[in-house]
């Protein structure tokens, strides 16, 4: 039997038995787990932000048992993140992250390079006290002066 019947996954839907199999079903590691299959669904509410991006589970984690097997229990206050936020869920590109780790990986994510290290825009105005709006139209600012093929750098006499 496949794991994904008419669009829906069969054990975060409750097929019989499968609770029985693990006895996992009403706890917060197996609602992550249903939340990333849905996920991977092309009728996903949200589908633009997954599936239509190519965004799928890896076939192992189509089965509860073998996802817990290999991520095992989330710390407290730790949630399910890919990595690569442009590839897939599988035990390779993800891990258990903080909301700030998070939010620190998203598509739309801006970094700058300060002294060769790739550091998220919004982190860098953190630790400077710098307003998110302020360093937004720094970065973007000097985004497009280099764009425009201006090698752009900013310092003080």
């Amino acid at each position: 039997m496949d794991i994904i019947e008419s669009g829906k996954p069969i054990s975060a839907k409750g097929q019989k038995g499968f609770s029985a199999r693990h006895g996992m079903t009403n706890t917060r590691i197996h609602k992550i787990w249903a939340g990333m299959i849905e996920r991977g669904l092309p009728n996903y509410k949200d589908s633009h932000r997954y599936y239509d991006r190519g965004i799928r589970v890896c076939d192992r984690w189509k089965i509860f048992e073998n996802f817990y097997e290999d991520m095992g229990e989330p710390p407290i206050g730790m949630s399910i993140d890919r990595i690569d936020v442009n590839g897939n869920y599988s035990p390779e590109n993800c891990r258990w992250a903080s909301p700030k780790t998070q939010q620190n990986n998203k598509t739309n994510t801006r970094y700058l390079n300060v002294n060769g290290e790739k550091i998220p825009l919004m982190e860098f105005a953190n630790k400077l006290g710098i307003k998110k709006s302020a360093a937004q139209y720094a970065y973007s600012f000097i985004k497009k002066m280099n764009d425009l093929g201006l090698n752009v750098s900013v310092w003080e006499n």
